[in-house]
């Protein structure tokens, strides 16, 4: 019965720490693209400025 839990307990973890690894690098992914979208703006608007 205990070895049960302790399968049920591990299973549950490696859930967890899966979805915590797709939610952090969706995370990653998501300020990646803002980076480039900011540089992309503050390039542009730079450009506009000077030209």
């Amino acid at each position: 019965m205990a070895s049960g839990f302790w399968l049920l307990a591990s299973g549950f973890w490696l859930l967890a720490s899966g979805f915590w690894l797709l939610a952090s690098t969706f995370w990653l992914l998501a300020s990646g693209f803002w980076l480039l979208a900011s540089g992309f703006y503050l390039l542009h608007s730079f450009y506009i400025i000077h030209c």
